[in-house]
Order: structure tokens, then C-alpha cells, then sequence
């Protein structure tokens, strides 16, 4: 099976309160999925640390790990996006921004002791501090999807950049790339087709959301052997909120982690 993971970015805008925003979130979007789907592993939500005035960049992060891609295309998780809730569906056509993206997971140096990744617990909970950003092993790769670099090319990436922040931040914990298979944007509901991205994506998790990478974007940006790569869309945020799910067994009422 081939690990995936559903990253969607957003922002209310002024259309849409905050308010109407985290209990359309929290007590619709997430519980559709969370609560009925073995398929959705894990899944949290994170703010941004540095939002940014412009209502078309992103300031939340919903994530969530899937068991396999091949769940993005099955009926239980199709007809939720097809049957959107009256409610839903006029909140959707408010938001400034709506991307969506689905992911397969090509490296992962493995989840730690340090935290749960994103899943909930006490002890010692989930990862309260995540960085993410595009990936282009081709320093002109600006277009939505190319075709895969070599499978050793990515691989030594990985490596190397785990390596250096396993080597100079304690609280690094987790480092994962994927290859963006599929994108959607929208803005007030349009369809954004001129929206482009990398091809690959990386998330690195944090201990804290104080644990900043203050050097990683030059680090990542240089390159790997012959490999030359580039970054986009680098941000870091701080865990809002991390859900039970029907996966892990551990639904109760109102249950979460923030």
C-alpha cells in the first residue's frame, strides 16, 4: 500500500468568521471524515505562526494521514466532497482561499518518541510544531505535475536534510516527503486554474512550535550531490487542535487535544 496524505490549506477571509469557521471545522468537516472512515489514520490542525495579510495565503493547515491513496478515489470518501451539507457547501464558496492537496508518501524517517505525530494523547502528545513547503529537485520545475526525479535523488535528500536537523535541533522530530499527485484550488469558490506548485512536498514536525529551523530553508535549498533543489511556500505552524478518530479506537465526546 502507498501511504498517503490529504494537506489542505485555507483562509476565512472576511466572509466567514473565525467562529463559523472552527465549528464548521470542528463539528462538520473533521467528524464527517474522522469519525466513519478507517482510512483517515490521524488528523490535526494547525494555524499559522506568521499569518500573512493577504486573504489568498494560506493561515490554516487541516492534515491527515491515510492508509492508502488509493482511498481518495473510493465511494465513502468520494461522496462526502459530492454531497456536501447545504451548510458546507455555502461556507466553501466564502473562503478566500481552499487548497487541497492529495499526497504520496515517497520517504519517512519514522515517527519518534518524542510525540504522537498527529495523533492525540497526554503523553507525550501529538506534534505541536509543524514546517512545510514545496520541493523542486529542478530549479525550473515551477509547473503543477512532472514526472518523478531518480528514486535515489529524493532518497538522498531526505537523508541529508533529516541528518542536519536531527544533528542541530532536539526538537526536530519527524521529516516526511511525498509527491503531490493531485491539486485543487479555489478562491470564493472559483476555481483557481492558474494556481501552479512543486511537484513534492515535505513536512517536518517539531517537538514545539517554539522549536524554529532558523537555518533549514537555506539548508534545503542547497543542493544534494549533483541534485539541485529548490523550495516554495515555506511556512511553520502550531498545532490547533489534534482529533480523535475511528482508526485509533479512541473516540469520545468532545474529545481532543489543543
Amino acid at each position: 500500500m502507498a501511504r498517503a496524505l490529504l494537506a489542505v490549506f485555507s483562509n476565512p477571509g472576511d466572509l466567514v468568521s473565525i467562529d463559523e469557521f472552527q465549528d464548521w471545522y470542528d463539528n462538520e468537516h473533521v467528524p464527517l471524515r474522522l469519525n466513519h472512515l478507517h482510512s483517515f489514520l490521524n488528523g490535526a490542525r494547525y494555524s499559522a505562526v506568521h499569518p500573512s495579510s493577504d486573504p489568498c495565503e494560506p493561515t490554516w493547515l487541516a492534515i491527515y494521514d491515510i492508509d492508502d491513496y488509493s482511498t481518495f478515489s473510493k465511494p465513502e470518501y468520494t461522496r462526502l466532497r459530492a454531497n456536501r451539507s447545504s451548510r458546507e457547501s455555502d461556507l466553501v464558496k466564502r473562503l478566500a482561499i481552499l487548497d487541497r492537496r492529495t499526497l504520496e508518501c515517497l520517504g519517512d524517517t519514522g515517527k519518534s518518541e518524542l510525540t504522537t505525530s498527529f495523533e492525540p494523547s497526554d503523553t507525550p502528545g501529538p506534534s505541536r510544531g509543524l514546517i512545510t513547503h514545496t520541493v523542486a529537485f529542478d530549479p525550473q520545475d515551477n509547473t503543477k505535475i512532472k514526472p518523478s526525479p531518480n528514486a535515489d535523488d529524493t532518497a538522498a535528500w531526505l537523508n541529508h536534510v533529516a541528518s542536519f536537523l536531527q544533528k542541530n535541533y532536539p526538537g526536530w522530530v519527524r521529516t516526511r516527503t511525498f509527491k503531490v499527485v493531485d491539486i485543487s484550488v479555489t478562491k470564493r469558490g472559483i476555481s483557481d486554474s492558474e494556481a501552479v506548485t512543486a511537484s513534492y512536498f515535505a513536512t517536518h514536525e517539531l517537538v514545539s512550535e517554539d522549536d524554529s529551523l532558523p537555518s533549514s530553508k537555506s539548508l534545503i535549498e542547497s543542493s544534494c550531490g549533483e541534485v539541485p533543489v529548490r523550495i516554495g511556500d515555506f511556512m511553520q505552524w502550531k498545532l490547533y487542535r489534534a482529533y480523535p478518530c475511528i482508526a485509533q479506537n479512541n473516540i469520545v465526546p468532545h474529545a481532543c487535544v489543543s
